[in-house]
């Protein structure tokens, strides 16, 4: 047993760092809640409900999500088993009430990005290892899991997961494959967006020179009037054929628009992919462009919600545009969350629909 618990502690460790290793952090969230776990050894599919187990069942799973789509997590589950075992005497068998202890470690891969238009709904499949304890016997299994997240709020949802186990070895005491259904509560810990120091540029005021206010000449006491000089004209500022071309090309870039994104999502709709293909069919031509994104939401819902949605709607973007052939080292991000620029959201006041659809947004800008 002790061997078992080594090689599985000893793969969490390996498995956790070679996923997380070089990932942008995402968010942690953590669910907890009951569950059903079927005896039968996996003899009847998905469950023999004269077996299914009721007692004492709760789990709990710490889950690290690295991006839209690779997470990592770690569960524990309680339950009481209720196990025939041979007698004393050798002649019959007793049915007894016996703790079960599991711990679980599995990789996950969410695709409901492909599937609904919303942020609400998280699904998933996934891979893992797992470690069990019943009785005398332990076992270590491969996992598959299945699972939905339906999220209520920017932090609260519900969660349901599906695993199905099947034990390693060629010998494995009392409970060797079973199926394992969990529903519970789920919190995740939003990451907040922190707006670089370089990419805050100072703002500087030209103040005009105050004029000077000139005395009349004095001829015998009388004052005398100076004709009015013709104003000094300002010297026209030098602009290079360098800053001419970049102006051009960002004239060119602005004419591509920003993309916009509907309330409470991060999906790339299909005419906003068009005009994602358009920015990336001229970084193709400029090829030595270096173009900054920055990613918005509206002033709707709480601050960490929007930063969260924001870093979201900035990941997908990057991500299109690097799938596509883009060098990921031409493109720098900021998520921004709640856009301030707007004046309602200075003046506290309701801003209109239309309004809130020009917030939503992620706008490209050529950098130095």
């Amino acid at each position: 047993m002790i061997s078992k618990l080594t090689r599985f502690f000893v793969f969490i460790f390996v498995f956790t760092f070679s996923i997380s290793n070089g990932q942008n952090n995402t968010y942690f969230s953590i669910s907890a809640g009951t569950n059903i776990i079927d005896n039968s050894n996996g003899n009847e599919v998905p469950w023999d409900i004269d077996r299914a187990e009721f007692k004492t069942p709760f789990f709990i799973e710490v889950e690290r999500r690295f991006n839209n789509h690779i997470a990592v997590s770690v569960m524990g589950t309680t339950n009481t088993f209720q196990l025939d075992r041979l007698n004393a005497a050798g002649d019959g068998f007793d049915t007894n009430s016996y703790n079960f202890l599991a711990f679980d470690i599995a990789g996950k891969f969410y695709f409901d990005d492909y599937l609904f238009d919303t942020d609400n709904i998280d699904l998933y499949a996934g891979l893992g290892l797992g470690y069990h304890d019943v009785a005398e016997g332990d076992a270590l299994t491969a996992n598959l899991h299945v699972g939905l997240n339906y999220w209520l709020t920017d932090r609260f949802g519900l969660s349901f997961q599906a695993i199905g186990k099947k034990g390693i070895g060629e010998e494995i005491l009392y409970v060797g494959n079973y199926y394992q259904y969990n529903l519970g509560a789920s919190y995740r810990f939003a990451k907040k967006s922190v707006k670089k120091k370089a990419d805050v540029v100072p703002e500087i005021k030209l103040v005009p020179d105050a004029p000077v206010k000139e005395e009349p000449a004095v001829i015998a006491n009388v004052p005398v009037s100076k004709p009015a000089s013709k104003p000094t004209e300002t010297p026209a500022v030098a602009v290079s054929q360098a800053d001419l071309e970049l102006q051009t090309l960002q004239a060119e870039l602005d004419a591509l628009e920003p993309v916009y994104f509907d309330k409470n999502s991060s999906f790339i709709g299909n005419s906003e992919k068009t005009k994602l293909d358009a920015i990336i069919g001229f970084l193709s031509i400029h090829t030595d462009l270096y173009i900054k994104i920055d990613s918005y939401t509206d002033d709707t819902g709480t601050e960490a919600y929007n930063n969260w949605l924001s870093e979201r709607r900035l990941e997908r973007v990057t991500a299109y545009m690097i799938a596509e052939g883009i060098n990921p080292k031409r493109l720098d991000g900021t998520s921004h969350g709640i856009d301030s620029k707007n004046s309602c959201n200075a003046e506290h006041t309701n801003c209109s629909e239309d309004i809130h659809q020009l917030q939503r947004r992620v706008e490209f800008t050529i950098r130095d």
